[in-house]
């Protein structure tokens, strides 16, 4: 393996994807394979074992995302976040608030 390239843990068969390496127990990637931005959260190797969606993405550099009175946003996911921040460190992604 190349120095600088990212081992990830689980098989994932998009060769567009772009690992941006690991949270707890997932992979994440930067995907653009259809022309809109995704990022995407591996959590075992079997295809649908994984997360997809910045709608989903629980988290970003602006921070956590509530409803008023302070009511996490339901069925959102840290994991997602944690890879949205990532794709927009990484001037994957724009950050858009």
């Amino acid at each position: 393996m190349p120095d600088g390239e990212l081992k990830m843990r689980h098989t994932h068969d998009c060769t567009v994807c772009v690992p941006m390496g690991q949270y707890r127990e997932f992979d994440l990637y930067f995907c653009n394979s259809h022309g809109t931005p995704t990022v995407v959260a591996r959590y075992g190797s079997d295809g649908p074992q994984y997360l997809s969606g910045i709608p989903l993405a629980r988290y970003g550099s602006d921070g956590p995302q509530y409803l008023s009175g302070g009511i996490p946003l339901a069925g959102m996911s840290p994991e997602l976040g944690i890879a949205k921040a990532m794709a927009e460190g990484l001037k994957l992604l724009e950050h858009k608030k």
